[in-house]
């Protein structure tokens, strides 16, 4: 402890605080080392959970302590400890010495850091059906928009802002049998993150015991571990009875560039420092996109970093997305601890079609059918005389110059002159990156209208619309 105190000093941090729950989960984590290579993830959850610890999965550092070279074994812990201090802070510490099963001839220590982001008060791991209890906790103050996202037992998950600051409270009830997987995420530096993730248990003792095996050493070949993990991705959702995603080289490129920055810029996020957000570097990528999700992850294998992404609520939601066809997997790995770590992104896209000026106008009416159609509305029919109207004003739009302001009184006349023929007209103005994204607007699924007129038009990299919308 004296080792990590110093190079928490050396490094301007606040030295972590030891704790009894950490302590013992270090100790169990430790004495189920294998003799090479990480411990297993399953071990770390359940020796985690089994003491009440809320928090994402520690940053460890694992030594060996041979008999006799306990001081050099210590300094070169500091070196680590002041290079790891350097580039984030932690709150709580265990510190496990023990001789694992698995070399019962070989001391050694693993050092558990915690970043303890939220405070929950305490509450039962096991309800009884029908018992309802209040979640009350207190997020950092380094992160806002707190979410509360919960995957009941059916596998629904649900997602409930919480407003406020201070302390938060958020209702959570036993109706069937099973395991709620709870996690509050919350937006930091880099974009949204998880703060917290622990299962409930409904109407079911915890369990007391787990099984596992131990990780086989990363390879090489990056390649092979993110087909690993497509397949394996594809698979949960086989299980679940969604289509298999396709492969899209463009987005494989795009997820491997934002590994690499994770790598080289010590960070796991979706806001890099260097790239901004997806949406950005899909962007920057000239990647045409109607839905973009993003999963990043640290893990030691492909298997751990599954069943990481499917324990937490917020990703699994995006394994399991009905609205994306398509992913890429990139994934880099990290050699400069004393075990290798990958550097995990995933990317779901529903991709957009690119603006065509021969088809535009026929791109937008299929997208306002499709938008119609999923509130149960039947097509709009295309008005000829607000269709040239809607079409003259996109012009002078694009154009530019004094030309707007002459538009809107030209049209403001023309439309006056339709008042006989339509109960009402209004006039819906959006730009958007691909038409397709038109099917999401209010405006469209609305009831009342009946007739339509179409302007579109390219400015930039955005595609500009004009709907004239009226009802008869």
């Amino acid at each position: 402890m004296a080792t990590l105190a110093g190079a928490a000093r050396t490094a301007g941090r606040t030295v972590p605080r030891m704790d009894q729950a950490a302590y013992l989960a270090a100790r169990e984590i430790c004495r189920a080392l294998p003799s090479t290579g990480p411990p297993s993830s399953t071990v770390v959850e359940f020796s985690l959970r089994s003491q009440g610890i809320i928090d994402p999965p520690p940053h460890m550092v694992i030594a060996n302590l041979p008999v006799g070279l306990e001081d050099e074994v210590l300094d070169q812990l500091g070196g680590r400890f002041r290079q790891i201090l350097g580039h984030k802070e932690f709150s709580r510490v265990g510190i496990g010495v023990v001789i694992p099963t698995a070399t019962p001839r070989l001391q050694r220590v693993l050092v558990a850091l915690l970043e303890n982001r939220v405070d929950l008060e305490p509450m039962p791991r096991r309800l009884a059906m029908g018992q309802q209890v209040s979640l009350r906790f207190r997020a950092a103050s380094s992160h806002h928009g707190i979410q509360l996202v919960v995957t009941p037992p059916d596998g629904k998950t649900v997602t409930t802002p919480l407003a406020g600051e201070g302390l938060l409270s958020a209702p959570l009830a036993c109706r069937r049998r099973g395991v709620y997987q709870v996690e509050v995420t919350g937006e930091g530096q880099f974009g949204p993150e998880v703060l917290a993730n622990f299962p409930v248990y409904c109407d079911q003792d915890p369990p007391v015991r787990v099984t596992y095996a131990a990780v086989r050493p990363l390879g090489d070949d990056s390649e092979q571990l993110e087909r690993e993990l497509f397949e394996g991705t594809n698979r949960v959702r086989r299980k679940t009875r969604l289509p298999e995603l396709r492969r899209e080289q463009r987005l494989t490129v795009v997820a491997r560039k934002h590994s690499r920055d994770m790598r080289d810029n010590r960070f796991v996020g979706h806001v890099s420092p260097t790239t901004g957000r997806p949406i950005d570097r899909l962007r920057a990528a000239g990647v045409l996109h109607l839905v973009v999700r993003e999963n990043v992850a640290q893990a030691y294998s492909t298997e751990e970093a599954l069943r990481e992404l499917l324990n937490s609520p917020a990703h699994r939601e995006n394994i399991l997305s009905r609205d994306v066809t398509e992913m890429g997997i990139g994934i880099v790995v990290d050699r400069r601890a004393s075990t290798a770590v990958m550097l995990v992104t995933q990317l779901f896209m529903k991709p957009g079609k690119a603006y065509n000026p021969a088809t535009a106008k026929q791109d937008v009416l299929a997208a306002i059918r499709r938008g119609r159609s999923k509130v149960g509305l039947g097509l709009l029919k295309v008005d000829a005389t607000l269709d040239q109207l809607a079409g003259e004003y996109v012009l002078e739009v694009i154009a530019g110059g004094d030309r707007k302001a002459k538009a809107d009184a030209t049209l403001a006349a023309a439309l006056r002159h339709l008042g006989n023929r339509f109960h009402r007209i209004d006039g819906l103005h959006v730009r958007v990156s691909v038409i397709d994204a038109l099917e999401q607007a209010e405006e469209i699924k609305r009831k009342r209208y009946s007739s339509v007129g179409i302007g579109v038009g390219q400015v930039g990299e955005q595609v500009l619309i004009f709907l004239l919308l009226a009802g008869e």
